[in-house]
């Protein structure tokens, strides 16, 4: 008897479970139909008429397929569509059970619900996806591209001194650098020039000629001994090593390497002599600078040799010795004459003398009522009738 109570009532549980299944068939039937009929009435009354897009999304709300919008992602029933988050993008409008997708590196969002990314510019990397923004190339390296997840190096011979730069910057004369991903470049020391751009060595660093000097590093160029002043050493660091001409010498040009005797005629007293003081022989006499242009160069501070006095000379003998003082200069001959700053003395034409006692600077005429009978006469009964 309990046996047949037991099946009457598995029975009769199997029976409802059947009546309830028809009646949620029922259901989403009516569901459909009501969905049709919305449509239907969408066609009728909406105008313009709703694209496909609008009936996918329309759909989606009611039966929740995962549709959503550029920048959207499905989430859930209750909820549907929610905005990427930054860092974060979805491209499509059509794509069932949308998702979001990180941004690849070299990209960056830092917006909610975009459908893209945007790329790093030039000058600027990001190597790792997902990112909310681009970092710029740090010293010494450079970007020139766009949407990339590193930044290069600066080669040898170049640098890179800011951030977010697009290309290197080539080393200069007088400097150089023999590594990659440097912010600066190295200055050729003082005593040193250098010519070449983008050294990679401080081989292209030349040692300063005799002559000059460099006392600042990095430089192109060497600086020159001034006049009056010179160098024979290479190398040279600072304005002292250029040397001070010695007395009887002179430089009349920049970055001499030695100095040059004053010529015969001349003689100097003074250290650092700039000028030998030049003349122009106008026979029988010398035409020299006048007393203004001497003044001027003295207000110049333009020192030249000085002339042997009128009536002296001065020759210089065996080994280019110069004349260093006044009396170097020997006084003329009876019978000659010499000019400032003459290298010899001139012997008196003929009609003309002069003895030991008279000015050396000039001869002198025969006297009226008679003539000369020789030339280089030493007294005026030598040489006139």
């Amino acid at each position: 008897m309990v046996v047949v109570v037991v099946v009457v009532l598995l029975v009769v549980l199997v029976v409802l479970l059947l009546l309830l299944l028809v009646v949620l068939v029922v259901l989403l039937l009516l569901l459909l139909l009501l969905l049709l009929l919305l449509l239907l009435l969408l066609l009728l009354f909406c105008s313009p008429a709703p694209s496909a897009k609008t009936y996918i999304f329309f759909l989606s709300s009611i039966i929740s397929t995962g549709f959503c919008a550029e920048g959207k992602k499905f989430t859930s029933i209750s909820t549907q569509c929610t905005l990427c988050p930054v860092g974060r993008f979805q491209p499509s409008d059509v794509q069932a059970n949308a998702d979001c997708f990180d941004c690849p590196a070299g990209y960056f969002q830092d917006e909610e619900g975009r459908a893209t990314c945007t790329q790093c510019p030039k000058g600027s990397t990001q190597p790792v996806p997902k990112s909310i923004a681009c970092i710029p190339c740090p010293y010494g390296t450079y970007s020139n591209q766009a949407a990339v997840d590193y930044c290069k190096d600066c080669i040898v011979g170049q640098y890179q001194d800011k951030e977010g730069e697009q290309i290197c910057k080539i080393c200069q004369g007088g400097q150089f650098q023999a590594n990659v991903k440097q912010f600066s470049c190295v200055k050729c020391v003082v005593g040193r020039y250098g010519v070449v751009t983008g050294g990679v060595d401080d081989s292209t660093c030349i040692d300063c000629p005799t002559g000059t000097y460099q006392d600042y590093s990095g430089e192109n160029k060497c600086k020159e001994c001034p006049q009056g002043t010179y160098n024979a050493d290479v190398k040279m660091d600072a304005l002292v090593d250029c040397i001070d001409c010695a007395k009887g010498t002179y430089a009349d040009v920049l970055g001499m390497q030695s100095c040059t005797p004053c010529p015969s005629g001349r003689y100097g007293d003074e250290m650092s002599l700039q000028f030998k003081m030049a003349t122009i022989l106008v026979s029988p006499t010398l035409v020299t600078y006048s007393e203004a242009d001497l003044n001027e160069r003295a207000r110049l501070k333009e020192r030249d040799c000085k002339g042997c006095a009128a009536g002296k000379s001065f020759v210089q003998g065996t080994g280019n010795v110069p004349a260093t003082a006044s009396t170097d200069c020997v006084t003329c001959d009876a019978g000659k004459y010499s000019t400032i700053g003459t290298s010899t003395c001139f012997g008196c034409p003929q009609g003309w003398y002069r003895d030991t006692n008279q000015d050396g600077g000039q001869c002198y005429a025969c006297p009226l009522g008679t003539y000369g009978v020789k030339s280089v006469a030493v007294t005026v009964t030598d040489g006139c009738k």
